[in-house]
């Protein structure tokens, strides 16, 4: 069985408005400040020098779609 190296973030299903905003923070477009915060306290997303980028929990997230 193959294992992730990282814990894939909360077990509940993202919301619909969640997964816009990865897809959001992935392309470099702005979110709601409330927003980006619950996903960095998720783990899903973090600050960067170069701004916001997933982290591979909230690119792997993003593309399992949950």
């Amino acid at each position: 069985m193959k294992t992730s190296p990282f814990h894939p973030g909360p077990l509940d299903d993202l919301t619909q408005q969640e997964l816009e905003a990865l897809s959001a923070i992935k392309a470099a477009r702005g979110i709601p400040v409330a927003l980006r915060q619950r996903l960095e306290l998720l783990d899903l997303a973090e600050e960067s020098l170069h701004g916001w980028m997933l982290t591979p929990a909230g690119d792997w997230r993003l593309g399992a779609g949950r």
